[in-house]
């Protein structure tokens, strides 16, 4: 993307884009100028289809009234969720840009609906339209807007991953076929006494339609929750696994609260040899090292491990064994054995992937199976197993 215009939008030549200060100035930016530019749209195709008569041009130009709705709603939305953490949302109020994306979406979609039942109407009821070469050269001088204002969006919103921006990209680039249909509708009506107007209209209606979709699907799933990015979190199990003495990375949780807030909690095993206050300087810099490096403040769960004795090398060899011979799916952490009231007591976690999730009386079969093996293995040894599953 050309320097100047990022400067322009930022105010930086060579801005930070994780920085939530440039990422609201570019969605300001942009907001402000999809504004304009709609607007401008509007009234060029308000007056081309009064002129025309064609009902095409004139669900183009309502089309680009829902763009200049969405454009306010996202300027609204950026606003609000820039406001600073409070009592009652602690964790800041990111999470509205995710709403105004899916307000966006929704209108998109309301409005595809509404011009195709007035493009029905108009193809029972067919009207002639004007042909005028003016009125082309606009309606392409139209297109050349929205393909700049595509360009804009789609590079910034992929600079700030903002799922608004990108909404917003994506109804752009609709925007430049649906009009390119127009044009050909408005062409070919010259033609023919078949009611291409009409026709086309139902065609952009459908587009529309089918926009608003693919929008509200891609702009719902950060709002329900969606899975760890398993790049993001192969980057942090990365750097926190490079740090002495931290092993077992396990149950990996990450909260999204809007772009560029992430929250993330963590399970690693620590000798249990180690004192309270060397364990908790290793955690304290794998935490600030994740949150430097990635923005994500990270919160890390120590389970003590012991020095592996020959007794418990042998049982763990024999637990893997049994393992390979059930279904996989599922890792083991935290194991250990300890003296009980004279017998020994084996203790470890069964970790089962994410499509385990509801599934709770497989993971029990699967547990039970596993026992019902150790203890043929080793009948003198008490068993302690806990179960969960995590999302990686």
């Amino acid at each position: 993307m050309n320097e100047n215009f990022i400067k322009i939008a930022t105010g930086e030549k060579n801005p930070d884009f994780e920085d939530l200060e440039i990422r609201a100035k570019i969605g300001y930016f942009s907001s402000i100028s999809g504004i304009i530019l709609n607007l401008i749209l509007v009234i060029i195709k308000f007056i081309i289809g009064t002129v025309t008569g064609s009902i095409a041009v004139v669900a183009d130009a309502f089309n680009n009234i829902s763009d200049t709705a969405s454009a306010i709603i996202t300027f609204v939305g950026l606003k609000l969720s820039n406001k600073p953490a409070d009592k009652e949302h602690p964790f800041g109020h990111g999470r509205i840009e995710y709403i105004a994306g899916l307000v966006v979406s929704v209108f998109v979609l309301l409005l595809g609906f509404e011009l195709l039942k007035t493009s029905v109407k108009t193809l029972l009821n067919p009207k002639q339209i004007e042909f005028s070469i003016i009125s082309i050269i606009l309606l392409l001088f139209t297109i050349l807007i929205k393909v700049y204002m595509y360009r804009v969006y789609i590079e910034f919103s992929k600079k700030i991953n903002s799922m608004p921006l990108k909404a917003t990209a994506l109804d752009a680039l609709g925007d430049v076929f649906t009009t390119a249909i127009v044009v050909c509708g408005i062409v070919l009506s010259r033609f023919t006494k078949i009611p291409i107007d009409a026709i086309v209209g139902i065609i952009v209606s459908v587009l529309i339609i089918k926009t608003g979709i693919e929008l509200i699907l891609e702009t719902i799933s950060p709002i329900i929750g969606d899975a760890p990015d398993k790049n993001l979190a192969k980057d942090i199990e990365k750097i926190v696994l490079k740090q002495p003495n931290l092993s077992g990375f396990h149950d990996l949780l990450i909260h999204s609260y809007g772009p560029g807030r992430k929250i993330a909690s963590v399970n690693v095993e620590m000798p249990g040899r180690m004192t309270l206050r060397e364990i908790h300087e290793q955690i304290d810099k794998a935490e600030l090292e994740v949150f430097n490096l990635l923005g994500v403040k990270l919160v890390i769960h120590v389970d003590p491990i012991g020095v592996m004795t020959e007794r418990e090398i042998e049982v763990r060899k024999t637990l893997h064994e049994i393992l390979k011979s059930l279904p996989g799916g599922f890792k083991i952490y935290d194991f250990y054995i300890m003296k009980n009231r004279g017998s020994e007591l084996l203790r470890f976690d069964m970790i089962f992937d994410a499509s385990y999730a509801g599934k709770i009386e497989r993971m029990n079969e699967i547990a039970d199976e596993v026992k019902i093996h150790l203890n043929d293995a080793y009948p003198e040894l008490e068993i302690e197993m806990h179960l969960d599953f995590e999302y990686q």
